[in-house]
């Protein structure tokens, strides 16, 4: 088959524009996927000869990583909509392209008309789209804003199509990054922005192509702390991902889940998505994902990791993971996803009680959003630099701006990780026997929990607010703490449920309940097989020692 711009082949009802690969059926365009018309086109320029899938993905997929099912899947999808007289599939040698009347396929021919004029449209949107990415790959946002409005302009005027649907997607996803850095992810143009793209993904159906689409909503929704819908996407992103077989989209699409599913304090289940998406990073390349949307899955998956490894009792594990996730984010441009392994790290070691290399991290991180204009990766490196200068020195600057940061992080609508900054905020209060303030930020944390369902520090919360009452009301300091244990050992976060049996056992007189609460301290420290030296492990091994 020759590739001339403006040949269309017909058969049947149908007629294929390999120009532009897309597929209309009695001149009416055809809602299907993107990978279809050219595996179509494909059969029919080699429509002689049987054609095997090795060669089908060797020639329509090119360099990207897919297995053989992939074309299965795809030629099925075919199918549904051209029926199977046209694609025959011979035996276990592969398929082949037949003519349904079983005369010969009529010559290309030259269109002229209507067909050639959204053709040519799409192929210049095309060229726009590709122009765009490679602007923001160069941090050229301004350039890149520009021509993707451009291609959306240009769009209006095609009728409704898979391939309109799909270049739209395209375009919106390049919009986002610069939007959100310009507007925030709270503001109007940002939010209709997505939903749109939430619009045009329940109208597609393709086993690849909305998977960037859907990622980014993962990201809106899961930043905005609406955690339950983006649990969805991310979902949605892995089933389709897992029909290809990508390694690029398993990688973003286990990261995603993971992430999810950490924050809502599944951490087991998180542990598995977050280490199946580093498998899957390290065997390909996902920088597309920083570029369009902030984070690279291996950066991500390495620092959440990190973070849940010294929450469920591998602390020693978990430096490993950061320092790979730092190293690999050093490598990455543009810069976010090296700030988010940076205030990631300072979360790492704030769980472990190092003051020193918590303030370390997110003073770099500081510098880097600075110098880098990230103003996400600011409040979050604000916030940790503020905790630990709370531990040594006077602490009303430092709880100054750690307010100053939460009110910044809800003026931005960015809710993801919000009840962690209270329970840090908390903690610092508490530190310096601050208690009424303390009170009031867990206050406002534990509605956060049952509006997001954000339930990581859950347990820690409950915890906190038991320190809280402990001199006005032991009973319900008793109470609070217990809650926390069944909360932290019911998510499988060991640290806090350490936390939460230490007050607990030290709280209780002597007696039958403060030995059973003693007993239940040792079983949880004899559950962490490594990490003696951690500021926690010491804390419960001198306080055994002198029980």
């Amino acid at each position: 088959m020759s590739e001339a711009k403006s040949q269309s082949f017909r058969f049947g009802s149908f007629e294929l524009n390999s120009a532009n690969k897309t597929l209309s059926k009695d001149g009416q365009p055809v809602s299907i996927g993107d990978y279809e018309p050219k595996i179509l086109a494909y059969l029919i320029q080699n429509r002689d000869r049987i054609v095997s899938k090795e060669e089908i993905l060797k020639n329509v997929w090119g360099e990207i990583h897919v297995k053989v099912g992939a074309v299965k899947y795809h030629i099925s999808q075919l199918r549904r909509v051209i029926s199977e007289d046209f694609v025959r599939t011979c035996g276990r040698q592969g398929y082949r392209f037949v003519q349904q009347s079983g005369k010969r396929l009529p010559k290309p021919r030259q269109s002229g008309g209507i067909e050639d004029k959204y053709g040519r449209i799409l192929g210049e949107v095309e060229f726009i789209a590709l122009s765009a990415e490679r602007a923001l790959q160069s941090s050229l946002h301004d350039d890149a804003t520009k021509s993707a409005n451009n291609g959306l302009e240009m769009l209006k005027k095609m009728p409704r199509s898979a391939a309109r649907s799909l270049l739209e997607l395209r375009l919106l996803s390049i919009l986002n990054l610069p939007y959100m850095r310009i507007f925030g992810y709270g503001s109007p143009q940002v939010e209709q922005i997505f939903l749109r793209i939430e619009e045009l993904c329940r109208k597609l159906d393709d086993a690849v192509q909305p998977v960037p689409a859907l990622w980014a909503l993962w990201l809106f929704y899961h930043v905005r702390g609406n955690l339950l819908r983006a649990r969805k996407h991310a979902e949605r992103c892995l089933q389709l991902a897992m029909r290809v077989q990508n390694p690029s989209l398993l990688a973003g699409s286990y990261a995603a889940l993971g992430h999810t599913k950490s924050h809502l304090g599944l951490l087991i289940e998180a542990n598995d998505h977050l280490t199946e998406a580093v498998a899957q990073a390290e065997t390909t390349t996902t920088e597309s994902y920083a570029h369009l949307h902030l984070i690279e899955p291996g950066v991500a998956s390495y620092c959440q990791l990190a973070v849940n490894y010294v929450i469920v009792g591998k602390p020693e594990q978990a430096l490993l993971m950061i320092a790979d996730g730092i190293a690999r984010a050093r490598e990455i441009d543009p810069k976010e996803s090296l700030g988010f392994a940076l205030v990631y790290a300072a979360w790492t070691y704030q769980l472990r009680r190092e003051q020193n290399k918590v303030a370390k991290y997110a003073e770099e991180a500081l510098d880097l959003a600075q110098r880098c204009k990230l103003p996400q990766i600011h409040l979050w490196a604000l916030i940790f630099a503020s905790w630990a200068d709370a531990r040594t020195s006077e602490p009303a600057g430092p709880l100054s701006q750690i307010e100053t940061a939460l009110s910044m992080q809800a003026l931005a609508n960015a809710q993801i990780a919000r009840t962690v900054f209270l329970s840090m905020q908390a903690e610092a209060c508490l530190f310096n026997k601050m208690y009424d303030q303390a009170a009031a930020a867990i206050a406002k944390a534990l509605p956060t929990i049952r509006s997001t369902r954000e339930q990581i520090y859950e347990a820690e919360l409950l915890r906190l607010k038991g320190i809280t009452v402990l001199t006005s009301s032991p009973v319900e300091a008793n109470r609070l703490f217990r809650r926390s244990i069944v909360v932290a050992r019911g998510q499988g976060a060991q640290l806090f449920a350490l936390r939460a049996a230490l007050a607990l056992a030290r709280l209780l007189p002597k007696g039958k309940s403060k030995n059973q609460a003693i007993k239940d301290l040792k079983t949880i420290y004899s559950s962490f097989e490594e990490g003696q030296s951690t500021a926690d492990l010491t804390e419960v091994n001198e306080f055994l020692s002198k029980v």
